[in-house]
């Protein structure tokens, strides 16, 4: 093959001698071990929310990643004999690295979302406008990767220096616009749980535990995103002289930040799916629901009318959910804070529609008119 990519080099390193290389792999093995246990206090996995999957599949890839990069270190301080090929590795770490990102801002938006859905009404454009985000995000990232293919293959081609330049002037451009995404997207993510909590302390309510948490859960990934914005933005796309100590900075913060969201979040979690978990009146206004349904049929029936059809009784009462409630159940309702009646009532219309997928289709039938 032609090129260098079968040139016979070492790899650079100080032979586990330098203060500062010696110090982020003892850096990246202590985060390592970190987010392996905050792995672990994760939920299981069949208590997890959908929303919740893309932060947990992002801490697996954050192990692999951080697998690599102590392999890459080693290797380097090992000034281990190697091809030129070899920098097509970084390629790979560099895939894990933006897929464990991608996957921990799209998973992190869904969940925080989620805690605004039953309290605003507005909350699925704040959804959408985040989806859409997240959607420019992972093609900006699928770009920056093919350019830094691009990058590496041409540098082992000894292709002409302008085209060099030319993709590695894109490719820093890509990763910029990558780290703003990211940067607003945290920040919208850090809004909408403070937004959350809000919406409970103007109602003059309580607020749940979990959303103090959700606050400085999402306030350490926006801590972490700020950084690499300015890391990338001053050294990568600007090209400013890096101090030598910036790399150890830049592992310590990205991996505290990310073991402190990830133990906050599952915390978060956990604390979600018990207290939507714990309100009896759910399952009160499903059993009247349910009655109600049936009494709809039932009165059709009885006036000596055409039985409605499931479908057509379920439109009936999404239409006034209210009315399928019974008296003492209503009277509990009324007594709920506002950002609760709000929730139920959505969690009410969610309980018709799942009624209406699984049933609408059937048609009663009045046995009493059968010949």
């Amino acid at each position: 093959m032609k090129g260098l990519w079968a040139l016979k080099v070492h790899l650079t390193g100080t032979s586990f001698k330098g203060n500062y290389e010696l110090a982020r792999i003892i850096i990246d093995i202590i985060f390592f071990v970190a987010i392996i246990y905050a792995w672990t206090r994760q939920p299981a996995r069949e208590k997890k929310r959908k929303a919740y999957h893309g932060i947990i599949y992002s801490a697996d890839i954050l192990l692999a990643w951080y697998l690599l990069t102590l392999i890459d270190l080693f290797l380097h301080e090992a000034r281990l004999n190697a091809t030129y090929g070899y920098i097509l590795f970084y390629f790979f770490i560099a895939c894990l690295k933006f897929a464990a990102d991608f996957l921990i801002l799209a998973g992190t938006h869904r969940v925080t979302s989620g805690l605004l859905f039953y309290q605003i009404k507005k909350a699925k454009i704040w959804h959408l406008v985040g989806e859409f985000i997240i959607i420019v995000l992972m093609i900006t990232a699928l770009y920056y990767l093919g350019s830094l293919l691009a990058d590496e293959i041409l540098w082992l081609q000894v292709a002409d220096s302008d085209a060099i330049q030319s993709v590695n002037t894109r490719k820093n451009k890509l990763e910029a616009a990558f780290v703003i995404l990211q940067f607003f997207l945290t920040l919208m993510t850090l809004a909408a749980t403070m937004l959350s909590a809000w919406i409970y302390l103007d109602d003059d309510s309580e607020i749940p535990r979990q959303s103090y948490i959700a606050v400085a859960a999402t306030g350490t990934l926006w801590i972490r995103s700020f950084s690499e914005l300015v890391i990338v933005l001053r050294y990568d796309l600007l090209q400013h002289a890096m101090p030598k100590g910036t790399p150890i900075a830049r592992d310590v913060i990205y991996g505290l930040c990310t073991v402190v969201f990830l133990i906050l979040m599952a915390i978060v979690q956990q604390n979600l799916s018990a207290y939507e978990a714990s309100h009896p009146i759910e399952a009160q206004i499903e059993e009247d629901s349910r009655v109600h349904l049936i009494g709809i049929v039932n009165a059709a029936a009885a006036a000596g009318e055409q039985l409605p059809a499931v479908s057509a009784a379920i439109a009936t009462m999404r239409g006034n959910s209210r009315n399928a409630l019974s008296d003492l159940t209503k009277q509990d309702f009324d007594n709920l804070r506002a950002a609760e009646r709000t929730r139920l009532q959505q969690l009410h219309l969610d309980y018709l529609n799942r009624l209406d997928q699984k049933y609408g289709h059937m048609a009663p039938v009045d046995r009493t008119r059968e010949i």
